[in-house]
Formats: structure tokens, sequence, C-alpha cells
């Protein structure tokens, strides 16, 4: 599977730093539904806006809805128990979320699937999410046994009690449960086909790579410790495995008596892909072998989760580039699709590629209604975009021809567009830049989009320029953290998205204003998911040791850059604070001879942090425990916020009293970004009032609760929504 190198810097990205330009006013035109858009503006501070219009439809988003999960039944005991398989992969993580020697027993996956450690009050497991509190009582917890790898001799840890679980190795290879006995041979019984949303989450479509179905975990050790085994796309098992913190699917198993009445019937499943119709609840079988090898699972439905996406075509958001007169020249705000830049790798031109016929529904895609422009606009829509001369230049970096001039109506991006200042964007084209990092829409993920990880560039994604590469079937893109790659790839790759490019009559009807968009800071959503990266690096430091300065510096340095939106979601500092002071006083006090350490590795989400800290002279003198720091709790957070303007020159703010904390932190500022004007204020009550303010202002406030230790130290719960209020008396 081909992939891209991910050479970024992970605090380079986490800073969420900008470009800084010099200001660019325009003045504005009105468009027909009465909102006036102007050219991009760019502050003083590097913040570029840009104004967005509405125009067209295309598939985008995918609504994911709950739908009852289907079950292989793999086997069935006399008192009616049975062990159930998940007929599809149903999400795509890590066996572990840090590198490091790893067990079923330690394993971060365990946890998720299960709603312990650091998933037991998020209420984001697996189990929370898929089962009502009923069905969690129906699943029977199991006694499972974690074997070493008999290849390799890995250890398997301690056996443990789960009521989620993955296959082992011995499982997925036993004949009673309808697999070929030998693990590594292919096996049409262990593919395995993912949901959308695994698809979504990052796992790749089979038909989209020419395989028969996915990786899927298993929970056996592989050849090292840091290794774990798996089922590959063909149904051939490895049990030399893969590093546990590399993302695969995940298909759980769980017990559970088929009398029970939240089990239904599903029908059966065979290993080639038959599906039959439903069955009796008195008529389950174990799996039937046939002699032509094909296996026959009963299957029933258990639990809820997300699966299927259903695509409905919705506005196109574009961001304008530049206006003069009614001619706006516009990009599309997202990625809307994926797809080659030539459906064969050849000497290509952008003339001559069939990304460029797709789009403008000439040449061999004349009469596809599926090509763009014919699928995104009505007949009057159309008539609304305007010819273009699309100038190709040549690639001034490597000399490669751009080919002829051509005549479109929709286009991509060109390597000089894209670092064009006028437009917004950042004049060095292979520096990073928040101004060309683009997210895709949910139809182009699971289109196949390139996803980078979250720890670069917080999910962007990589997409096409018009512009020739370094050699003439290469073409040129966008990283995903805004860099040209101005050597490009070879033309027929299947991974990058499409943001096309148009210009258009803002007179037209059809043209709708759709508000701003800036590149300045991340949504909340990769606020959170950055948080989230660094509270995992932080437990990942586990007990410290004189050898676990990296971790704990890396972790710091990650925190370091975060920005202070980002600063304020992480949970674990305290206990990362904690790990620094241990770390200290073991090289300063203990020297060689003695052993500090505190456990990270138990640390959980909002629950209380556990930490252990002990010394040791040697393994033969033991000292009295030094006492544990106190621990906080970590607030819930804030809800219900009102904000009003009641009297002259004021603003209250109240929100839902949380039982159990020291105070509250209000925050207020007069942009929502909490840059301009910020001011704090603690208080004891759940509720404050601001006086003495100017008629006509406008301010955005969020409230935080807080903890406070004996130390005097503040552990503070996640802000509140932002609320904003002007002051009208």
């Amino acid at each position: 599977m081909r992939r891209f190198k991910k050479g970024l810097s992970l605090l380079s990205i986490v800073a969420m730093t900008l470009s800084v330009f010099s200001g660019v006013m325009s003045s504005a035109t009105t468009v027909k539904a009465g909102a006036k858009v102007s050219n991009p503006r760019i502050a003083e501070d590097g913040t570029v806006t840009w104004d967005k219009i509405t125009f067209g439809s295309y598939p985008q988003d995918a609504e994911f809805e709950a739908e009852p999960i289907k079950w292989r039944i793999l086997d069935i005991d006399d008192d009616g128990n049975a062990f159930l398989l998940a007929d599809e992969a149903l999400d795509y993580k890590p066996y572990n979320i840090s590198y490091t020697t790893k067990t079923w027993e330690t394993c971060t996956l365990r946890s998720w699937l299960n709603g312990t450690d650091n998933y037991a009050a998020d209420k984001k497991s697996f189990i929370d999410v898929a089962f009502t509190e009923e069905e969690k009582n129906a699943i029977i917890e199991t006694y499972v046994v974690n074997n070493d790898n008999l290849s390799y001799g890995t250890s398997g840890g301690n056996n443990t009690y789960d009521k989620i679980y993955l296959l082992s190795i011995e499982e997925a290879s036993k004949k009673e449960y309808g697999f070929d006995t030998t693990f590594s041979e292919k096996n049409d019984a262990r593919l395995a086909n993912p949901t959308d949303y695994a698809c979504i989450n990052g796992a790749h479509s089979p038909s989209d790579d020419n395989y028969d179905g996915v990786y899927w975990l298993l929970r056996s050790p592989g050849n090292e410790g840091n290794c774990a085994a798996y089922v590959g796309y063909n149904g051939e098992g490895d049990d030399s495995g893969n590093n546990v913190h590399r993302d695969f699917t995940v298909r759980p198993v769980l017990h559970v008596n088929l009398s029970s009445s939240y089990v239904t019937q599903a029908g059966t499943v065979t290993s080639d892909g038959v599906i039959s119709i439903n069955k009796g609840s008195d008529e389950y079988e174990k799996p039937r072998i046939s002699n032509s090898g094909i296996t026959t699972w009963d299957c029933v439905y258990f639990g809820k989760y997300k699966q299927k996406a259903k695509f409905i075509k919705q506005p196109i958001e574009w961001r304008v580039l530049s206006v003069n007169g009614n001619d706006a020249f516009l990009v599309a705000d997202k990625g809307l699709d994926c797809k080659p830049y030539n459906r064969t790798r050849t000497s290509v031109t952008w003339e001559t590629c069939t990304l460029r016929s797709w789009l403008n529904g000439i040449g061999e895609h004349e009469t596809d209604k599926e090509s763009f422009i014919k699928s995104a606009f009505t007949v009057d829509e159309k008539k609304a975009i305007m010819e273009t001369n699309v100038v190709n230049d040549n690639n001034t970096s490597y000399d490669t021809v751009g080919g002829n001039n051509t005549t479109d109506k929709i286009f991509l991006l060109s390597m000089a567009e894209m670092s064009k200042k006028e437009y917004g964007f950042r004049t060095e084209l292979k520096k990073e830049s928040k101004t060309r990092e683009v997210k895709d829409t949910d139809y182009a993920c699971l289109k196949g989009s390139e996803r980078s990880d979250f720890t670069y560039g917080f999910g962007c994604r990589y997409w096409w320029l018009r512009s020739p590469g370094r050699r003439d079937d290469y073409a040129m893109y966008v990283n995903a953290s805004g860099s040209g790659a101005d050597s490009g790839i070879n033309v027929d790759y299947d991974r990058l998205a499409i943001r096309p490019a148009l210009h258009v009559n803002l007179a037209s009807s059809d043209v709708k204003y759709a508000g701003t968009v800036s590149a300045n800071m991340a949504s909340e959503f990769e606020i959170e998911r950055a948080a989230r990266k660094v509270d995992e690096m932080i437990i990942a430091i586990g007990l410290v040791t004189k050898d676990s300065k990296d971790k704990i510096d890396v972790a710091r340095n990650s925190y370091n850059a975060l920005a202070d939106e980002a600063k304020e979601k992480v949970e674990q500092l305290a206990l990362l604070d904690a790990a620094e002071k241990t770390y200290a006083d073991l090289i300063k006090e203990n020297g060689d001879s003695n052993n500090q350490s505190i456990n990270t590795d138990n640390a959980g989400g909002n629950e209380q942090q556990q930490t252990t800290i002990h010394q040791t002279m040697s393994t033969q003198q033991i000292i009295t425990p030094a006492p544990a720091p106190q621990t906080v709790a970590t607030p819930a957070k804030v809800k219900k916020v009102i904000i009003r303007n009641k009297k002259k020159g004021s603003f209250t703010v109240s929100w839902k009293k949380l039982t159990g904390v020291s105070g509250y932190e209000v925050q207020y500022a007069s942009n929502k970004k909490f840059t301009k004007g910020k001011k704090s204020v603690t208080v004891s009550k759940a509720s404050f009032t601001k006086k003495n303010l100017k008629k006509g202002s406008k301010f955005f406030v969020r409230v935080r609760a807080y903890n406070e230790g004996s130390d005097k130290k503040k552990i503070y719960g996640a802000w509140s929504a932002v609320k904003n209020v002007k002051i009208k008396k």
C-alpha cells in the first residue's frame, strides 16, 4: 500500500503557528442575496480571513447512525451461551496508544473495549457506546487465556477477565470456529470487511486497494513485546505482528446467552459472502465447513454501533480568493472528492489529464452524468460559471513542461496561485502554512483521501494542484501541513483530494453568502484531539526511572507547543509535573544507587490521578514509602451558561452550579479567540457581573470550574461553550 512519508514536525503542527503577512484590503461586492464579499484580509497578527459563498450541491457529509451489530456465532455451549465475533470490522484503533512493550492485559485497546482505566469515566468506550446498561449486563464476563507466541516465545502476559476482547492466534486458526488451522495461510473464513465508520476513521476500503479484506488485530503478541499479531488483507495470519501503536481495524468478540431478549436473529453468512434469510432463535448452529471449504456461520444482532454512512447532496462552500466586479474567483473550502490526476501513469499535462475532463464533463466524461460539473450544478448554475483562460506554467524548480493553456469552467489551483499573497496564501510554497491546510468532506474521506495522523496537521488532507511535478508523469500537491510539494507524485496516485476552483458571476441568484473562514486556529474538535494526544504522551511515561527523560521531554515539549486553547484541555498536566519532579529528585538526590519512581500508567481521564511513589536503596533494602502527593479530582465541564445585558453598562453571566468544586474561573475577551482584551476572574458562586462597560461593545465569555488542593494548586475542568453578549444598554 502506497503511503506518504510523514516528515512533519509534531511541534510545528501542534503549535498552530502562522505566517505573518502584511494587510490586504479590498472593496466589497454585493451578491444577489444581499451580503457583501471581499478579497481576503490579512491582519497584523497573520490571521487570514476569506469570505465564503455557497454555490452548487455535492455529496459531502456522512450521517452516521447507530445500527445493530451483526455477530457471527463461533461456538454454542450446552447452556446456550454463544461465543460471538463481529461480522465486520467496526472501528480503527491501535493496540496501544504508545509504542512500548504491552500485553493484552495492559494495552489501551482492552481498556477502550471494556470501558476501564482511562475509559472508565468518559463514556466513549466501545462497551458504553455499543450497549445499553441492560445489554452490558447480558454480556458474560469471560476468563481470557493469553498464551505466549509459540513461534517467537514472546510473553502473552497474565490471563484476564473481560466482557469484550479480541481473538487470539489459536482461536483464529481453530477449525471448530470455521477457520483454517494453518494460521499463515490465506483463508476466506478470516476475511473481514470494514464498516463505513471504520473507513472514515482511517481504515482503507478493500475495493479501493484491490484486496479482499482489511487488516484486523488479534490480542496475541507478535515477535517482540511491542508488536501484536494480526490477520492480513487476504485472511492470512501474521504471528510476527506489527507495532502496537499502529492503527488496525477491530473485530470484537464476546459471550452472550442466545435466549437473552436483547439478541435477535440475523440469518447466516458464508465465507464466500453469501447471506441467507433469518432463521428461528431455536435453530442456531455452530459453524459448518462444506466439502469445498466454505464456512457458514449463523448470525445474531446484539447492540448498536455507528456503521453505515448516508450521503446526501449539500451546498458547496467556496472561499473567495478575489473579487473583480461581479467576477469572483473561488476555491472549494474543503476537499470534495478523491481521484487520481490521471487514470494511468503516463506523460500528461493539465490539458490532457482525466481529472480535467471529469471536472468539466468533457472528453471521455462528456456523457458521464457523474462528472463533477454535471453532478454538482444545475443547468442554470452552470451558466453562472465563467469560462477561464487557465495558464499552465512550467515547473520552475524542475523545468517540467506545463503544457498548453486551456479554457475551463472548473480547474485546480496552480503552484503560482497557491503562493499568491493577494489570495491570502503564504508566498513561500514549500513552507508549512495554515492558509493552505485543508479538511476533506466525509465523502472524500470514504473515497480514500490520504489522511494525516492527527499529530500531523490535525487531520488535514493532501490535495492536488494542476502544475506538473519533477517528471512529466508527476503532478504537484499540497501536504497536510500546507506546504507545497513541487516534486509532485505519480499522476495515477489515488489518495489525493480534489479542491476545485472556478470563476462565478456574483449577480447570479444561485450564489449565496456563507460567512467567513479564517486560518488562524484549529476547530474545537482539533483542539480536543491535540490535548488528548498530549494526555496520551503523559500517561505513556509510565513508571519514572532514570531512563524516562526522553518520554518526559517529549510530553513537556508537546504540551508547551500547544495553543492556549488546547493547553487548557490537557487533563494530565499535574501528572506530568509530578513526573518531572520525581525525575529531578531521582537524579539530584539518589544518584545511581537509588530509584524513586512515579507511575503515570494508571492515570485515568477525569478520575483522580493515581500515583505511586516509592524508594528503594537496593533490591534487598526497602525504605518507608514517601507520602504520595495529594490528588485532586478534575471538575466536570461547566454547562448551561447564560449571559445577559440586564442593566446599564454591564453583563451578568450565570451557569449550572457544580457540586464539590472549589470555585470557578470566568474569562472574557473582545474576540471569540480570546486573544484581545482577555481578562480572568475567580468566583465562588455560579454567577458573575461585569460593570462599567461601554455601550455597543461586545464580549465573549467562557467559564470553567477548579478544585484546589492543600498546596493551593488549582486543577481546572474543561471550558464551557463560549457565549457572547452585546452591551445595548
